[in-house]
């Protein structure tokens, strides 16, 4: 047990150093200067700089966007990559089983993503902080954005790694997800946004949030947000695990 236990943290540090040492990298820091510019350009043209402007920048680029965005860049590729280049079938023959291996993976992007979404997050912020001031609301803002991202990478890292095992053209998948089904079709009236998990996560940011759009959107209630996405965090989890451990290689 000991031994499995050191052979799969090595597995999630190697896992992990080699997706962070990647040219995804790059992307990931052109990102974090993106809410940055915003706040420099809004404060150049002396706009209004106050909490709601914080909150909705907050809202828009990083719940909005990048945390749809960051996870499906390594999401899709982290696990889909060596299943293609059948570089995986060295790890499937070390002693951890392929549910633990399905783990490692899933810890590593976790790891990935989370530290993303965290500069992402800051960088913009930070620029706030430094142009603006840094108040007791906003700093609070920023740390209950954070937890949201936190929640996000986790069900959205979740549901594209699971899918790199179900399709070979997970990037696509990604793709109809995030800006259809998620950015598109959750718009329309009714319960249809009630299937996507953007829903559940602004459910659980508008009883921490009291500002810009966040703060008035009427979703369903927390203890049932959290409970769907444990839920489905979990199935797709087990899920994923199953794929892996039944999977044929060449």
């Amino acid at each position: 047990m000991t031994i499995n236990i050191k052979g799969w943290l090595a597995l999630v540090f190697f896992l992990t150093k080699r997706t962070l040492i990647n040219k995804k990298t790059v992307i990931v820091g052109i990102s974090a200067l993106l809410p940055s510019f915003l706040v420099m350009y809004a404060n150049s043209q002396g706009l209004d700089m106050n909490i709601e402007a914080f909150s909705g920048m907050l809202e828009i680029f990083v719940l909005t966007f990048f945390l749809l965005f960051i996870p499906l860049i390594y999401g899709s590729s982290i696990l889909r990559s060596d299943l293609e280049n059948n570089s995986i079938t060295l790890i499937l023959t070390s002693p951890l089983n392929r549910p633990l291996v399905y783990l490692g993976y899933l810890v590593s992007l976790l790891i990935t993503v989370i530290l993303a979404m965290f500069i992402i997050t800051s960088v913009g912020s930070l620029t706030f902080f430094l142009l603006v001031g840094v108040e007791t609301a906003t700093f609070d803002i920023y740390i209950k954005v954070f937890a949201l991202t936190i929640i996000g990478s986790i069900v959205y890292s979740s549901l594209y790694l699971t899918m790199s095992l179900i399709t070979k053209k997970v990037i696509y998948f990604g793709l109809f997800y995030a800006f259809i089904w998620e950015g598109f079709i959750s718009l329309f009236p009714g319960s249809i946004s009630d299937f996507t998990i953007r829903h559940y996560i602004r459910s659980i940011g508008s009883s921490w949030i009291e500002y810009s759009d966040l703060g008035v959107f009427e979703g369903s209630d927390v203890q049932t947000s959290f409970l769907v996405l444990i839920t489905l965090t979990v199935g797709l989890i087990v899920l994923g695990s199953y794929l892996l451990h039944v999977k044929e290689m060449n």
